[in-house]
């Protein structure tokens, strides 16, 4: 795995009463660095919560031939029952 550090969101209450998968876009720099995060999510409120806790995540670089690269890839997390669990990254070339 590439992922070196995470923060896992706290939703709070938002978990409490909300369950469902909230499904992040994230771009990874050539460093490691989530430089931008998106989610088509309907409850703004979740995913903002997921989106702020991901931007603090790093990663070891990705590379490809030897050079590094920037990636895009997907991170879902299930919320409900009071909490929020990360899932998996995955690649969305």
């Amino acid at each position: 795995s590439h992922l070196l550090s995470s923060v896992r969101p706290q939703a709070g209450e938002a978990a409490l009463t909300n369950e469902g998968v909230i499904l992040l876009k994230v771009e990874i720099d050539e460093n490691g660095k989530v430089v931008e995060v998106s989610s088509s999510a309907t409850n703004e409120k979740l995913a903002l919560i997921c989106i702020e806790a991901v931007k603090q995540w790093t990663f070891t670089p990705f590379e490809y031939e030897g050079n590094r690269v920037r990636v895009n890839a997907a991170i879902s997390f299930y919320v409900g029952q009071g909490r929020v669990i990360s899932s998996a990254l995955g690649d969305t070339k």
